[in-house]
C-alpha cells in the first residue's frame, strides 16, 4: 500500500508540473505587442516580462489544488506539497524568420484573401482571358512576322537598287550612250563609233588621193627639164595633202578603241556588284523563309496560360477573337517561283553585261587592226561591230535602264507585296508621336525627387531590408536548408524594363503582351494551385499603404504649359505642389517599396507605373486588333492596334490619375483601381522572399521594434520536487541513478513545454 501511495503520488506530481508548464507557456504568450497587432495583425510577444508571467503562473499554479493548506482550512494533510526549485524561459520562432512571418500572414488571410481577390480581380479578367491570349499569340506572330516581312523587303529593294545603279552607273561610266549612241547606223544621232565606222572609206580614200598626189607629184618633178647654167630652178609646188584629216581620224579612232577597250573592262566590277544583288536577294528568301515558318505556326493562335478556370461572371466568349487577323499573311508571301525568276534576272543582266563587253572588246581590238592594216574590208567589218555592238547595247538599255522593262517589272511585283506600305507609314508615325507622349508622361513621374528627409528613409528602409535579410540567410543556413539565395538586396526587375528598355512602339507593343501574360498565367496558378503570392498580396494591399494616383494628376497636367508649350520633360516646373511632395515620401508608397524595391523615391513610383502602362497597352492592343481588322492587310491592322492601344492607354493612365480608376476594356465595364493593379503585379515577377523581407523592414521602421528579436513562441522549464512519504530507497531504485531523484527523500523532476501563437 506504500509504495503505491508513494506511485500515485509521483503521477500526480508529474502531471501537475506539465500542466503547470503548459500554464506557464500560454501565460507567457498572453503577452503581445498590442500595436503591432493592431496595425499589421501580427501576434509578437511583448508587454510583461515573460520571466515574470512565467513566475506568477507557477506560483499561482502550485497555491491551486496543490494540496497546500489555505487560510483556516482544516486539512493538514499535504498531498504534493510541490516545490519549485527553478524555472526558465527560452523564446522561439522569432517574427523576423521569413517562413513565421509568411505562416502569420496566411493564418491571417487565408480565410480573405482567396475571396476578395478572385471577386474583385480575377472574376472581372476572364471574360477577356481567351481573348488576351489569342492578342498575345497574334502580336507575337504578326511582330515576327513583320520583322521578317521588312527585312525581306529591305534586301529586295536593295538587290534591286544595285541592279539599277548597276545599270546606270556603268552605263555612264563605261560611256556606251556616247560611243554607241541610241540611233544605230541607221538613225539620225551619230555616235563616237558610228562617225569612225562611216568615215573609214573615207580615210581610206584619202590615204588613197595622197599616195596618188605624192606619185604624180614625184612624175612631175622627174619630167622637169634641168634649168640654165646660173639659171634660178623654178621649184615644183607639193602636192595637196590630206594628212591633217588622216591625223585626226587616226588619233580620233584611237580613242574610240580606248574607250571600247576600258568599257569592256567594266564588267568586272559590273560582275561584282551584281554579286551583292545576289546576296540581297539571298537574305530575302532567307527572311522568305521565316515569314513562312511563322505562318505555318498560326494555328496554334491561342495561348493557354491566359485560360483562367470558369467562374461567375460573363462568358469569355462574349470579347470578339483576334485570330482572323492572320487570315491574309500567306499573301504576303512571294513564293519560291518569284525568288528563282528574279535569281534568273540578275544572271540574265550579268550575261547581257558581259556579251556587251565582249563586243566591246572585239570593236576596239577591230578598230586597232584596221587603222593598221588600212583595208577595205574593215569599212564592212567595222559596221558589223557597230551594229552588233549597237543591238546588245538597246536591249540592255531597254531592258535594265530606259524603260528598263525587266526592272520595272520587277519593282512593280516587290511594291506590290508591300502595297499598304505608305499607310502602314502614316500609322508608324503616329504610334511614334503616341510613344514620345506616353515616355513623356512615364519620364515625369521617374523624375521626382524626394526630400533629404525622404531619402533617408528609403536608405534606413533598406539597410532594415538588408538587415532583414542576413538574419534569414542565418536561419536558413542553420536548418540546412539553401534558399537564401532567393532573395537580393535593391530593386526587384520589373517586367516592365521589356516595355520601356525597348526601342519604340512595336517593341513595346510586344514587350506589353509578355508582361500581360505573366499576369494572366500568374492568376491562373493562384486558381489552380493556390500559393503565397495571393495571401501577401492581399495583405499588403490591406495593412500597407500606397501613393493615390491623383495625387500625381497635378504633375501630369503640368507637362504642357498653359499656351500649349510642353514644360520640362520632368515635371520640373510642378515639383513644389505639396501632394507631389507627399508622394516622395516612404510612408506613402510602402506597397511600391514592398514590390519593387528601390531605395529611392521616384524608382519604386516610376515601376508601377510602366507596369501599369505595359499591361493597359496590352489590354487596348486587344481591342485594336478587333477594331481594326477591316483594313486587310496583317501588318496595317497591327499598326493601327498599335496607335489604338497606345492613344486608349495613355488615356487609361491619365483617367486613373485623375479618379483613380479606369474600366478594364470597352469589352468589360468593371473598373479597376490603381491598387487593383499593385495587387495583380504581385503575381507578376519579383522575389517572394524579397517581399516579405522587405514588409519586415518597413514594420520595423514604423514600429520601432526589431522582429528578429520578437519570439512568436516560447519554451518554458519547470524543475520542482516532491517529499516521499514512504519509500525513498525503492523510488530511487526506480529511476536507478536518474537525475530526477534528489538527495534526502525528496522525488526530483522537471519538464518542458512549448507553445506559439
Amino acid at each position: 500500500m506504500a509504495v503505491l501511495i508513494d506511485y500515485s503520488r509521483i503521477s500526480s506530481f508529474r502531471h501537475k508540473l506539465e500542466g503547470l508548464a503548459q500554464t506557464g507557456v500560454r501565460s507567457v504568450l498572453s503577452a503581445y505587442d498590442e500595436a503591432l497587432y493592431e496595425r499589421y495583425g501580427l501576434f509578437g510577444r511583448g508587454g510583461t516580462d515573460g520571466g515574470a508571467l512565467l513566475a506568477e503562473a507557477v506560483q499561482l499554479g502550485l497555491a491551486t489544488g496543490s494540496g497546500r493548506n489555505a487560510p483556516g482550512d482544516s486539512i493538514r494533510l499535504q498531498w504534493l506539497d510541490m516545490e519549485v526549485s527553478e524555472s526558465s524561459l527560452q523564446p522561439a520562432a522569432f517574427l523576423g524568420d521569413r517562413r513565421i512571418f509568411g505562416r502569420q500572414i496566411m493564418q491571417e488571410m487565408k480565410y480573405k484573401a482567396p475571396i476578395d481577390l478572385t471577386l474583385e480581380l480575377i472574376d472581372k479578367f476572364r471574360p477577356l482571358s481567351e481573348a488576351m491570349g489569342q492578342t498575345a499569340a497574334a502580336v507575337d506572330k504578326l511582330g515576327s512576322l513583320e520583322q521578317a516581312f521588312d527585312r525581306r523587303q529591305q534586301a529586295l529593294e536593295n538587290m534591286l537598287l544595285k541592279q539599277q545603279q548597276t545599270a546606270a552607273n556603268h552605263a555612264s561610266r563605261s560611256g556606251y550612250g556616247v560611243l554607241i549612241g541610241t540611233g544605230g547606223s541607221n538613225g539620225a544621232e551619230a555616235s563616237e563609233l558610228h562617225s569612225i565606222s562611216a568615215e573609214y572609206p573615207l580615210y581610206l580614200e584619202w590615204i588613197s588621193l595622197d599616195e596618188a598626189a605624192a606619185r604624180a607629184w614625184q612624175e612631175a618633178a622627174a619630167g622637169l627639164p634641168s634649168p640654165s647654167p646660173g639659171a634660178t630652178p623654178i621649184p615644183l609646188p607639193p602636192p595637196y595633202s590630206h594628212s591633217s584629216e588622216i591625223a585626226s581620224y587616226e588619233s580620233r579612232a584611237a580613242a574610240v578603241s580606248a574607250k571600247l577597250q576600258l568599257a569592256a573592262d567594266a564588267a568586272g566590277s559590273h560582275d561584282s556588284v551584281l554579286d551583292e544583288a545576289l546576296g540581297q536577294l539571298g537574305a530575302a528568301r532567307r527572311a522568305e523563309l521565316e515569314m513562312k515558318a511563322v505562318l505555318d505556326g498560326r494555328n496554334g493562335a491561342g495561348n493557354s496560360s491566359y485560360r483562367l478556370p470558369a467562374g461567375s461572371s460573363a462568358a469569355a466568349g462574349s470579347v470578339p477573337g483576334t485570330v482572323s487577323v492572320l487570315d491574309g499573311a500567306s499573301d504576303m508571301l512571294l513564293g519560291e517561283n518569284w525568288f528563282s525568276q528574279a535569281e534568273k534576272n540578275v544572271l540574265e543582266q550579268r550575261d547581257n553585261f558581259r556579251s556587251l563587253s565582249s563586243s566591246a572588246q572585239a570593236a576596239a581590238i577591230g578598230l586597232r587592226r584596221a587603222l593598221e592594216e588600212r583595208s577595205v574590208s574593215w569599212a564592212s567589218r567595222l559596221s558589223i561591230h557597230e551594229q552588233e555592238l549597237y543591238r546588245q547595247w538597246r536591249s540592255y538599255e531597254e531592258k535594265w535602264i530606259a524603260p528598263g522593262v525587266m526592272l520595272a517589272e520587277q519593282a512593280r511585283s516587290i511594291g506590290n507585296a508591300d502595297s499598304r506600305k505608305e499607310e502602314r507609314k502614316a500609322e508608324k508615325k503616329k504610334a511614334a508621336s503616341l510613344w514620345r507622349e506616353a515616355e513623356q508622361l512615364l519620364n515625369a513621374v521617374e523624375g521626382l525627387k524626394g526630400t533629404e528627409e525622404d531619402l533617408e528613409a528609403f536608405r534606413h528602409a533598406d539597410s532594415l531590408f538588408k538587415a532583414s535579410m542576413d538574419f534569414n540567410r542565418l536561419q536558413e543556413e542553420g536548418d540546412g536548408t539553401d534558399e537564401a539565395g532567393n532573395g537580393k538586396a535593391g530593386g526587384d526587375k520589373s517586367s516592365f524594363e521589356g516595355v520601356f528598355g525597348s526601342g519604340g512602339a512595336d517593341e513595346a507593343v510586344i514587350g506589353s503582351q509578355k508582361l500581360a501574360g505573366g499576369v494572366f498565367s500568374g492568376m491562373g496558378a493562384l486558381l489552380s494551385q493556390g500559393g503565397e503570392r495571393l495571401f501577401t498580396a492581399q495583405y499588403a494591399a490591406q495593412r500597407f499603404s500606397f501613393a493615390d494616383p491623383r495625387m500625381l494628376d497635378s504633375l501630369i497636367s503640368g507637362l504642357s504649359g498653359p499656351a500649349g508649350e510642353p514644360r520640362r520633360q520632368d515635371g520640373e516646373g510642378v515639383r513644389q505642389d505639396p501632394a507631389l511632395t507627399a508622394m516622395t515620401s516612404l510612408e506613402n508608397q510602402e506597397m511600391e517599396y514592398i514590390l519593387y524595391g528601390f531605395s529611392h523615391p521616384s524608382g519604386n513610383l516610376g515601376a508601377a507605373y510602366g507596369e501599369l502602362f505595359a499591361f493597359r497597352l496590352a489590354v487596348r492592343t486587344m481591342e485594336g486588333l478587333i477594331e481594326s481588322r477591316a483594313a486587310g492587310h496583317p501588318l496595317l491592322v497591327l499598326a493601327m492596334a498599335a496607335v489604338y492601344g497606345l492613344r486608349e492607354a495613355i488615356g487609361d493612365v491619365r483617367a486613373i490619375l485623375a479618379t483613380g480608376q479606369a474600366p478594364i476594356s470597352k469589352y468589360v465595364p468593371a473598373e479597376l483601381s490603381y491598387l487593383d493593379y499593385l495587387r495583380l503585379f504581385f503575381l507578376l515577377h519579383g522575389s517572394e522572399d524579397s517581399r516579405l523581407s522587405r514588409m519586415i523592414a518597413i514594420i520595423e521602421l514604423n514600429t520601432g521594434t526589431n522582429l528578429a528579436s520578437v519570439p512568436t513562441g516560447a519554451t518554458v522549464e519547470v524543475q520542482a520536487s516532491m517529499r516521499l512519504w514512504f519509500l525513498t530507497g525503492a523510488a530511487r531504485l526506480l529511476g536507478r541513478g536518474g537525475p530526477e531523484h534528489g538527495d534526502g527523500g525528496r522525488y526530483e523532476w522537471s519538464t518542458r513545454a512549448g507553445w506559439s501563437y
